[in-house]
């Protein structure tokens, strides 16, 4: 948007700048940090719309003095967020409250099955503003070294429906068969993380923790296949941008990732609660050769169909079209 020469800017609360400045320490965007939620309507009042991107931050637009004839309140929905919270709890019925918070709130979200989902379950009507990804990190690059074949997993223990428990055993068993034809690499947590201390973890993997996101390119541009056994995703950003750089990937089917993936076209997409499906359609990439090139190389011309630049036209689209 500011190449667009729109003046966004991020907005967050003071305690989290530290965390802030060393997730984004490379980004040009500038943000703006306040003490406390209230104090957000005195910064709004010199921009023409607000936009929260997340369930909690939603209730900071609750603004008591501004002219809403003229500011536009307006919430990115990245997922259904009430599926992982408890149910029942506060924080559950806030998450499950937020789309409908405000009568004027023009809702965002980056896939159908997002939209679907959200309308479904709220009520609420969401403008599909599409799938993108940084094609300008996350694109193909001479390999450094020859490797073995390179099977890299994002494992998140803190996330059940990332499947982390699923994820290690498939690895595993990956590991036991192919042994040293076969590089595993996982990232995504701590190596001391307790939540992934408890996982199948008796088989030769890598583990390269938290990367930065040019870390995560670089480590795709070295690898031959992304596997997501997640029990959904409501887009799957980190398919899209292994497939950038020339993955094949493995990708859920439930959830958002059709509005990018194409089974056996460029990539394989497996109903992930069949763990023999997800063990099937692994083997199958690690054996098929030409059908691990092929979708390879169809993905890198798929992905180019969507730079962040039409994902942030369309924001704009959805925000100031009437409602």
């Amino acid at each position: 948007m500011r190449k667009m020469d729109i003046d966004a800017r991020v907005l967050n609360l003071a305690w989290t700048r530290p965390i802030m400045e060393k997730g984004y320490a490379d980004s040009s965007v500038p943000i703006l940090y306040v003490d406390s939620a209230p104090k957000i309507e005195n910064i709004a009042a010199g921009f023409d719309a607000v936009l929260a991107t997340a369930f909690h931050s939603v209730e900071w637009m609750d603004f008591q003095k501004l002219s809403l004839n003229r500011l536009v309140r307006g919430y990115y929905i990245q997922d259904f967020e009430p599926y992982f919270l408890p149910r029942g709890s506060p924080e559950y019925i806030q998450a499950w409250e937020s789309y409908t918070r405000f009568s004027d709130l023009k809702c965002l979200t980056k896939t159908e099955w997002n939209r679907d989902i959200v309308k479904m379950k709220s009520g609420a009507d969401c403008a599909v503003v599409g799938p993108s990804l940084d094609i300008d990190l996350f694109r193909p690059r001479r390999r450094q070294a020859e490797l073995p074949l390179r099977l890299v997993a994002m494992v998140r223990p803190g996330t059940t429906r990332r499947n982390p428990d699923l994820t290690m055993r498939l690895l595993g068993e990956v590991a036991r068969r192919y042994q040293d034809k076969v590089e595993i690499v996982v990232f995504g947590c701590q190596v001391d993380d307790p939540g992934f201390t408890k996982l199948v973890t008796g088989f030769p993997f890598r583990h390269a923790g938290f990367l930065t996101r040019q870390q995560v390119a670089s480590l795709f541009n070295e690898s031959d296949i992304f596997v997501d056994f997640s029990s959904y995703q409501a887009m799957g950003l980190t398919a899209m941008e292994a497939m950038a750089c020339g993955a094949a990937v493995i990708v859920p089917d439930e959830g958002g990732t059709h509005s990018f993936a194409f089974h056996e076209q460029n990539a394989l997409i497996v109903d992930t609660s069949s763990e023999d499906a997800c063990q099937a359609a692994l083997e199958r990439l690690i054996q098929d050769h030409p059908l691990r090139s092929r979708l390879q190389q169809q993905a890198i011309r798929d992905v180019c169909q969507f730079p962040p630049e039409m994902a942030a036209l369309n924001v704009m689209k959805a925000l100031f079209s009437p409602m």
